[in-house]
């Protein structure tokens, strides 16, 4: 939990401050009416303490500003947020204008600190907080009132930034935070840490979690973050009926095999059939493992194992054996731990129009030329407004791509009430902010006001224009056409139900012969690739392309059931650029496709415009 305390009075703040954080708050300090705005006005809280006077701006102000947003269209993160007034003065008159003001509620100096604490807790239970009584995951349980942690009863001694770690994750179970968002959320302005060190809290707390039982609770996702491991009585609807779909089919493979061992039994075994199972074997190995059947994967591979030895006489009971098991694990209905698949997009819109138009605000007299002549070389198409008002009737008019303001032309409340139509338009207008200050938390606030970019003038256009289009990337929809080769055609039905959605043109190919044909037939954006498949594996194909001059730079991203650290080192050998381990993760699937292929889109856009 976010608090903002506004106090001038040093010694308490630093005992309030100390107190907050022994109840792990975290906790953003100003001594003064003004710092306390900018940063109530920037920043989203839980609570705001607040003293009713203040030098620069007193507490009755901020409340009504705060609480006036609600009737403007100014954008305040804490328009809602519980606000605990602090007051030397016990009169009713005080109180009343307090809470007439927007105040949630008061306590009076001296202050009690249990009785703090008391109405704090009591404030974030009526403001709807998500600060819930008890949070549980598999056997752990935190309790944000006393803020104690258990594993399966053991309790866990956690240091306050682990502690905060560990209470964040338990609450969005399925989100992916990366270090920026890990800061945003556990870090206030003044202790900014670095990349290092949030992985040694994320190191620690692994750690003693795996001290009482709990391993594998913190899942990384390479290149995106970490996130709370799936439970894995986790049940998704859509895997579900896909098993029921296919499990006969998966039988059926079985069944194969059962005759295979049958007629090695027999002494009657050609080496037709034997291939013949061993190759259903290889599949079942490579697929189970995606309807949450890890052991029954295990066993297919000891399948494959056994029917691939040259002694395979001397193994006919371990054989019997292991497909007997597997026959027991097949059968019943198995639940899925997979998470719940992303919501599909909104049906892709059209592309932009080339070139990009940007409307920019600014009465000097030398920036719209200048930007003008260099915007040829970005294909983006610069429109000047001088007045507020002219590059409001603009937009109505024709909206822009993206608008670029230049603060220093107009006074700040016209700059904000801008920015909040810009962001308040439908669809929003993306908008680059120029300004001469170099204040933080100026930044911050431009940014919570929608600004995609902040740049410091004087400034070259070049630099304008480079962000522009890198705003103007980010934000495009990017879907394209994903050649997906996979010998399991049910892996491929799978992967088809998760990617289709989001707009992307599939080609789907079981064959891994035929793939340098379909790879100059189809001429896609993004391969994505198995490692075992009949005949080729995936590492092959992927140092093929990687040698060719026409495709060595296409995107390429592996799949497999296999996650140790040598396959994995040498899958990034051949020329890899991403690997997602099966079972797949919907939502892990779309992001790092979406990624590969913004990332690839923007580098050809770059090397076409240094052409």
């Amino acid at each position: 939990m976010k608090v903002l305390l506004v106090e001038d009075d040093q010694s308490l703040v630093d005992v309030l401050t100390q107190t907050l954080i022994n109840h792990h708050y975290l906790v953003d300090t100003a001594t003064d009416g003004k710092t306390g705005w900018d940063l109530a006005a920037t920043f989203e809280y839980d609570l705001i303490l607040l003293d009713l006077r203040l030098p620069g701006l007193d507490g009755i102000e901020i409340c009504q500003r705060l609480r006036r947003a609600e009737d403007t269209t100014i954008q305040s993160p804490n328009l809602q947020t519980p606000i605990l007034l602090i007051t030397a003065q016990d009169t009713s008159f005080s109180k009343v204008t307090g809470l007439d003001a927007g105040a949630d509620d008061y306590i009076v100096k001296p202050v009690d600190i249990n009785e703090l604490l008391a109405r704090m807790r009591a404030l974030l239970r009526r403001s709807g907080s998500k600060r819930s009584p008890v949070l549980n995951w598999e056997g752990l349980e935190l309790d944000p009132s006393t803020c104690d942690v258990k594993y399966q009863g053991h309790p866990l001694r956690l240091t306050a930034k682990e502690y905060k770690l560990l209470e964040l994750l338990l609450r969005h179970p399925q989100q992916i935070f990366s270090h920026d968002k890990l800061v945003e959320h556990l870090w206030v302005l003044d202790e900014m840490p670095t990349d290092s060190a949030i992985r040694a809290h994320i190191k620690g707390l692994r750690k003693k979690l795996k001290a009482v039982g709990a391993e594998d609770v913190i899942e990384t996702i390479y290149g995106l973050g970490y996130r709370l491991k799936a439970a894995k009585k986790a049940e998704v609807n859509q895997i579900s009926q896909m098993w029921e779909r296919y499990r006969k089919t998966y039988c059926d493979r079985l069944a194969i095999i059962q005759q295979a061992t049958t007629a090695l039994q027999n002494h009657t075994l050609t080496e037709e059939l034997r291939q013949q199972a061993q190759q259903e074997a290889h599949t079942l190995k490579g697929s189970l493992g995606l309807f949450g059947l890890d052991a029954a994967s295990q066993l297919s591979q000891m399948i494959e194992r056994l029917l691939n030895s040259p002694d395979l006489l001397n193994h006919i009971s371990s054989l019997s054996n292991s497909v007997t098991q597997l026959q027991t694990l097949l059968h019943p209905t198995p639940p899925p731990p997979t998470p719940a698949f992303p919501p599909a997009p909104a049906a892709p819109s059209s592309s932009s129009p080339v070139p990009a138009q940007l409307l920019l605000l600014t009465t000097d007299a030398d920036l719209f030329p200048a930007l003008a002549n260099a915007a040829n070389r970005w294909h983006i198409q610069v429109q000047l407004a001088t007045r507020l008002s002219q590059a409001r009737e603009m937009i109505t008019q024709s909206p822009p791509n993206i608008v670029a303001l230049d603060l220093t032309a107009y006074s700040h409340e016209e700059g904000v009430d801008f920015l909040t139509d810009l962001a308040n338009n439908e669809p929003p207008i993306p908008s680059l902010i120029l300004t001469e200050q170099d204040d933080f938390a100026e930044r911050m606030k431009l940014a919570k006001l929608g600004g995609k970019g902040i740049l410091q003038k004087p400034i070259a256009p070049d630099h304008v224009l480079h962000m522009g289009f890198q705003v103007l990337q980010r934000l495009t929809p990017t879907t394209g056409k994903v050649l997906i080769v996979d010998d399991d055609a049910i892996v491929l039905d799978q992967l088809h139900s998760i990617l289709q959605p989001w707009g992307f043109d599939l080609i789907l190919l079981s064959d891994p012969q035929r793939f340098w044909d379909t790879l100059a037939a189809t001429h896609p954006d993004l391969i994505i690739l198995d490692i075992e498949m009949p005949g080729v594996n995936g590492i092959d194909l992927c140092q093929v392309v990687r040698n060719d001059q026409q495709w060595g730079d296409l995107p390429i991203l592996f799949l497999s059931a296999h996650t140790d650290e040598p396959t994995i080192q040498q899958v990034f050998s051949a020329g890899a650029d991403d690997y997602i381990g099966k079972p797949i993760r919907a939502a892990e699937l779309v992001a790092r496709v979406l990624n590969r292929l913004k990332t690839a889109r923007m580098l050809q856009t770059l090397q076409r415009l240094r052409g």
